[in-house]
């Protein structure tokens, strides 16, 4: 296994690499569940006592393992963020676009755009506001999808996504300022090809890991690592978004109210507050009322 040393200095990362990583995701809370998986040991000796001593050393190796897994998928995602060449971050961009175009159009049955200019028009207008405040030359495309199903992604390469069921759950110019700040955010730190080398690199260590002792134990635990990095980092588009609205002269209270109302809208479908992929709604709105404040 590689060291906690890595490919990638800690030391090296930007300011934009830096994932918050002592709040949102913690190595130990996944040693934990490694741990949980073997018996703890008893003062009985004998056969059975043997047994239950291997088990928990089998575990502590797991524990072992698994740490030095958790510092290898922060080096891989933050090096892929700075790393993967741009002309790559292009082409799979293009090819990303062109995808969700033709998935969304053989789903519903049209073209997979949006053609409206008007809603096309109203979209790129705050692309280019937010762009221009976040200063850095690089021009937004927006990719506006015919789409019912509420969602908004940034592809990498300066393009945003957002479907027409997102447009309608929307309540003001200043909603949308923070959601496509926050794909900018995605864009500027470059999370899809830290994404990219991610998903690299977890078919290499689990080919590497089902062949240690202890490793088989640590596989299962990929889908949990790689659900709390993305986590960190839709914390980090949260504050990047929030910022990047309120410099751009739009209200930055707009990303609460919006965020109380969708967890409204979740209790009143029966649904429960927990993510996988992003941070509960209440923790998201909690960060967000922090920065607000200044805290």
């Amino acid at each position: 296994m590689p060291s906690a040393a890595g490919e990638v200095s800690v030391a090296a990362r930007s300011a934009t690499d830096v994932l918050a990583l002592s709040g949102a995701v913690r190595p130990a809370a996944y040693a934990g569940v490694a741990a949980s998986v073997a018996p703890q040991p008893t003062p009985d000796g004998g056969m059975l006592g043997r047994l239950r001593q291997g088990f928990t050393q089998a575990s502590a190796g797991a524990r072992s393992l698994l740490s030095q897994v958790w510092q290898r998928f922060q080096q891989v995602f933050l090096g892929g963020r700075r790393n993967m060449p741009a002309d790559l971050e292009q082409r799979l961009a293009t090819q990303s676009v062109q995808r969700a175009i033709a998935e969304v159009g053989a789903r519903n049955g049209n073209s997979g755009l949006v053609r409206d200019p008007a809603v096309q028009g109203r979209v790129q207008g705050i692309l280019d506001r937010l762009g221009a405040a976040a200063g850095n030359g690089r021009a937004y495309k927006a990719v506006v999808l015919d789409d019912a199903q509420p969602n908004a992604y940034s592809m990498g390469g300066g393009h945003i996504a957002i479907t027409k069921g997102m447009l309608a759950k929307l309540q003001s110019n200043d909603e949308l300022a923070f959601v496509l700040g926050h794909e900018i955010t995605h864009d500027r730190n470059r999370d899809v090809m830290g994404g990219v080398a991610l998903d690299q690199e977890k078919g290499r260590l689990a080919s590497l890991l089902s062949r240690i002792p202890g490793g088989r134990q640590v596989v299962g635990m990929f889908q949990k690592m790689t659900e709390a990095l993305t986590r960190a980092v839709e914390h980090q588009a949260d504050a990047g978004g929030l910022d990047l609205a309120r410099k751009a002269g739009f209200d930055g209270g707009a990303s609460v109210r919006m965020n109380e109302r969708f967890l409204q809208e979740l209790k009143a479908g029966g649904g429960r507050d927990v993510a996988t992929t992003h941070p509960p709604f209440a923790e998201r709105i909690q960060r967000l009322w922090q920065r607000l404040r200044g805290a």
